[in-house]
């Protein structure tokens, strides 16, 4: 990343959008921090590109009924159905994300299951995705200049 030509820092030193208006932005990975920078920066920039290794499981901040998300799901009984039937469990909790945003048609699609990484919690990142805003490319490749190579072969130039 040194060699890329144009700015670049790590999430633990963005305070705000304010100097990306009118830019084509790469956010690389798909975490909360990844999910919630994108966000925030698509209000401004003209284009940003969310890139990801492997998709995730997008998560919103409410649950069924209202709930917090973080309640639903945690009783007792649920835990233990979750310990007696756990490859159960993950397919009914993937299907009931997919309900909600259809993973593979959003481009979120994960390689891995539900319990075995943390989730996207954001709320706001499929409809920035669906509107262009947002939009998901795979791993980056490399940096050359001030062009950004994927692993898909796809380029994006400053």
């Amino acid at each position: 990343i040194e060699s890329f030509e144009g700015n670049y820092f790590h999430s633990w030193d963005y305070r705000s959008a304010d100097d990306m208006e009118g830019k084509r932005v790469v956010v690389i990975g798909i975490g909360n921090s990844g999910g919630d920078i994108a966000v925030d920066i698509s209000r401004v920039a003209e284009k940003v590109y969310l890139s990801a290794r492997s998709g995730a499981w997008l998560v919103s901040r409410v649950g069924e009924g209202g709930l917090p998300a973080d309640l639903v799901g945690t009783s007792r009984m649920d835990m233990m159905m979750g310990k007696l039937f756990p490859s159960w469990v993950n397919k009914m909790v993937e299907n009931k994300l997919n309900k909600v945003v259809n993973h593979k048609l959003y481009g979120l699609q994960p390689n891995h299951g539900f319990f075995q990484q943390i989730p996207l919690v954001n709320d706001d990142l499929p409809a920035r995705i669906i509107s262009g805003r947002v939009q998901l490319k795979p791993n980056v490749k490399q940096f050359c200049g001030s062009t950004v190579v994927f692993a898909d072969g796809s380029v994006i130039d400053k």
